[in-house]
């Protein structure tokens, strides 16, 4: 599965949203930030019903160590949510969902078929394959889909 050729680089997306977010947390979000805003509120529990002006201040409080670890969560959770659109957008019978927890033991993404689960999956971008062994190791029976 594939992603939109049109779906510009998640970290360009990502800094471009939190800078908008800082400026005018009030302003019209475009599909791909809307989706940035999702991965924020999904990354804390604490942000789950945050407003905009709660979302930028919890950005602009964070310190820049902080900071980083909080980007790659929601880098994370922004990779997820854009394989399950793209999963719920192909056509085809089977959706995706995240997991209601982001901490779920093994797993990201289940695929459903008329309201049964049919497959659960975990995303992988990583550079060395050795995370991808890890996940084997502890959960043989759960896929991975990775970056190439």
């Amino acid at each position: 599965m594939t992603v939109s050729r049109g779906v510009r680089s998640s970290t360009v997306v990502i800094a471009v949203t939190l800078q908008r977010l800082i400026e005018d947390a009030t302003r019209f979000w475009t599909f791909e930030e809307q989706m940035v805003l999702d991965a924020l509120r999904r990354s804390s529990t604490r942000l789950n019903d945050a407003s905009m002006l709660e979302l930028a201040e919890t950005v602009k409080d964070l310190s820049g160590h902080e900071l980083q670890g909080f980007l790659s969560n929601v880098k994370g959770i922004y990779h997820e949510l854009l394989f399950v659109h793209a999963e719920n957008t192909d056509g085809d019978e089977v959706t995706a969902r995240v997991f209601e927890g982001t901490n779920h033991p093994g797993a990201d993404v289940e695929f459903v078929v008329d309201g049964e689960v049919i497959r659960e999956v975990q995303l992988k971008a990583v550079a060395a394959p050795s995370a991808i062994i890890e996940h084997f190791r502890r959960y043989p029976d759960i896929d991975v889909v990775a970056t190439s």
